[in-house]
């Protein structure tokens, strides 16, 4: 799993304690994230059956990309050196339901 590139591009410029709040579809049968579709110079190279999403600004869906497992926030913390958390919740108020309702908090020590 190649995620140093961009995470350490994303994440470098943050000043120390700052905090990420971001969501990511954590596939509760996965233990190990595996990367399922990428850009390349031939278009578009996805590995078995396409997945898609769904997106309110397209109604076709967007592609999965990525599935994560629960080593996402051992790979993050490991490539950022970020302090990671990871929140699940249940609520019918917010209509937040199911599976795959993880929220990751990133934080950058110092």
């Amino acid at each position: 799993m190649n995620l140093s590139k961009p995470w350490r591009r994303f994440f470098g410029p943050w000043t120390f304690g700052g905090i990420c709040i971001f969501t990511a579809p954590t596939y509760p049968e996965r233990t190990e994230s595996e990367q399922v579709a990428f850009q390349s110079s031939d278009g578009v190279r996805i590995f078995g059956e396409p997945e898609y999403h769904g997106n309110p600004q397209d109604p076709s869906g967007s592609l999965v990309t990525w599935r994560y497992g629960y080593d996402l926030p051992l790979l993050i913390q490991r490539r950022t050196g970020f302090d990671v958390e990871v929140r699940r919740m249940q609520s019918k108020d917010v209509a937040v339901l199911g599976p795959m309702t993880e929220v990751y908090v990133l934080r950058k020590p110092g």
